[in-house]
């Protein structure tokens, strides 16, 4: 007996079409998730700060590389602290303390008479006047100048040990900007060269990083504008801009 086979034209079509409406969906999904991430990035730049007003950089395709489900172009640029969330004043506030948690006499007076310190800086900081015990550790009061004068390598070695201990409110959470972008971004502060070679001496080196924390040192030399204008610089970072270029469009 002969059997009888099944065609099997209906089920590719039905296959093909399946296939199509499935691709279809995707498309639609992934423009829709773009849609969302670009509408979410747009509210949120909003939201946390405005341009910083330096050119930005765009990457654009020829119109006819756009492939039909378009093409993804972005504009790179720095958001910033609107003004009316800057935050200026002008105070005469000692240097916080430096906090050394757990750590023993003789540790600390190791610290402080390590070569990369000289005698008077020795002399100054380890002066027992201004250290104060506590129970898990010691409080220290450096004079100002002797912090101002510090060299870049006794300042990350000391704020290096400062870092560990979240109570050192600034010497603890310090800028950080890539090596290769400070002098760039220096010079962007609005500080005139005098305060620009005074912030350049209080900086120092961690990694591939620059490294700043001395804000109560640079601040009491400021004018409020340009306070202003350092704090908005010391908030700005980097953001995208995309867009869905769909045809010709």
């Amino acid at each position: 007996m002969k059997r009888k086979g099944r065609s099997l034209g209906p089920r590719i079509d039905r296959s093909a079409r399946g296939n199509w409406r499935l691709r279809l969906t995707y498309a639609v999904l992934i423009v829709v998730g773009i849609s969302v991430c670009v509408g979410t990035g747009w509210l949120a730049a909003r939201s946390a700060g405005r341009p910083s007003g330096r050119a930005p950089s765009s990457l654009r395709v020829r119109p006819e590389l756009v492939p039909p489900w378009g093409q993804l172009e972005y504009t790179a640029l720095e958001l910033e602290r609107p003004d009316d969330m800057v935050v200026t004043q002008r105070l005469e506030l000692p240097l916080p303390p430096w906090w050394f948690g757990n750590m023993t006499e003789a540790q600390l007076e190791a610290l402080f008479t390590a070569p990369d310190l000289t005698p008077a800086q020795r002399q100054a900081l380890t002066d027992r006047t201004r250290w104060s015990a506590a129970a898990d550790g010691w409080l220290v009061q450096p004079p100002a100048e002797v912090v101002r004068s510090l060299s870049p390598a006794a300042r990350a070695r000391i704020y290096g040990v400062l870092f560990q201990h979240p109570r050192n409110r600034s010497r603890g959470r310090p800028f950080r900007i890539a090596a290769d972008k400070f002098e760039g971004w220096l010079a962007s502060c609005g500080l005139p060269p005098q305060l620009q070679g005074l912030f350049r001496s209080l900086t120092y080196r961690q990694g591939e990083s620059v490294c700043f924390a001395d804000f109560e040192l640079i601040e009491a030399h400021c004018t409020l504008e340009q306070q202003r204008q350092l704090s908005k610089a010391f908030s700005r970072c980097p953001a995208l801009l995309m867009r869905l270029r769909l045809g010709s469009e």
